[in-house]
């Protein structure tokens, strides 16, 4: 019962590691994300000097100023609501992370990581060793062992039950002191005992109950089985899906960063105006946004991967 109560525990303990982790990794994006905000905004701050050049000078119409302003104020509110993100997920962590007293703790911005630990594919030879792992490490299935094992007990004892009642027994006497001796000299008395009860019902219907709470354990833990093997398996494609995400966000990334530098390059030789510089640099942003989000996707992915497995109360 003690070793039963203690893998019921391991069940919840292993639901907050994989829920705190999986917030970890949010709290990972929305620093990264800051970044790209910052970035993005500072592209613009540093080009309106060179656009109000170029307007003294004639080469460029006052509007081309007026749009770069604009963009100004609308990277610095974004900037700020990714600030505001970032704060929401440190709030959000500090229910996994606690200071020696127990209270709530919010990590400073200077403990974020400066680039998510690069993504790796799962083989299918990982797969089937961890499922076999799974099988033997999930705590609901090795709770269920425990009870099982409690409730074949039990049904042995029923079954002896059922049997008849065989005592041997040996008696040796001896009077020995002062005083009237009611034996003289050794006595010794042995026999055996046999009790069979005409009516055996009671016995027979605990002997019943008894093996069908067995067989309804032997079916919840083939159940519990082919959950955790399902679970494995889910937990793993989601982890080939998102890696492979990852890859194809990256190509996007890279030709979004081309296509902004080829219009930067047609609007210094006058043949591109601000607005289309604008708008090649938010789809750069765009896209290196939603890099970070499926960065952050393969991670959660690979905490409910070592969830499913049962890795995490390794560590």
């Amino acid at each position: 019962g003690i070793q039963g109560a203690e893998f019921t525990i391991a069940k919840e303990r292993l639901k907050i590691f994989k829920a705190a982790l999986k917030q970890y990794w949010e709290w990972v994006a929305a620093g990264r994300q800051i970044d790209v905000a910052k970035g993005l905004l500072q592209l613009a701050e540093q080009r309106n000097q060179q656009l109000e050049d170029s307007v003294k000078l004639g080469q460029l119409a006052p509007v081309e100023v007026t749009d770069n302003l604009r963009a100004i104020l609308q990277r610095r509110s974004a900037l700020v609501n990714a600030e505001r993100y970032l704060q929401a997920t440190s709030i959000e962590l500090s229910l996994f992370l606690r200071d020696l007293a127990g209270e709530p703790l919010q990590p400073a911005s200077d403990r974020l990581l400066r680039a998510f630990p690069e993504p790796e594919n799962l083989s299918l030879e990982q797969e089937k060793f961890d499922v076999a792992q799974a099988m033997q490490a999930r705590p609901e299935i090795r709770g269920m062992l425990i009870k099982r094992q409690q409730q074949s007990v039990e049904t042995r004892l029923a079954r002896n039950q059922v049997g008849p009642d065989v005592d041997l027994f040996f008696n040796y006497s001896r009077d020995v002191g002062e005083g009237r001796l009611s034996r003289r000299g050794n006595e010794v008395e042995g026999g055996l005992r046999f009790e069979l009860p005409v009516q055996r019902r009671k016995a027979l219907g605990k002997q019943t109950q008894a093996e069908a709470k067995l067989s309804i354990i032997e079916a919840e833990l083939r159940f519990a089985r082919d959950r955790v093997l399902l679970d494995v398996q889910d937990a793993a494609s989601a982890v080939r899906a998102a890696y492979q995400v990852v890859g194809v966000i990256r190509e996007e990334v890279k030709a979004a960063r081309q296509l902004e530098e080829a219009e930067r390059a047609r609007f210094d030789l006058g043949d591109s105006t601000q607005f289309f510089v604008n708008q090649r640099e938010l789809a750069t942003a765009d896209a290196a946004f939603r890099e970070i989000k499926a960065l952050a996707d393969y991670h959660k992915a690979r905490a409910e991967y070592e969830a499913a497995t049962a890795r995490l109360l390794e560590r």
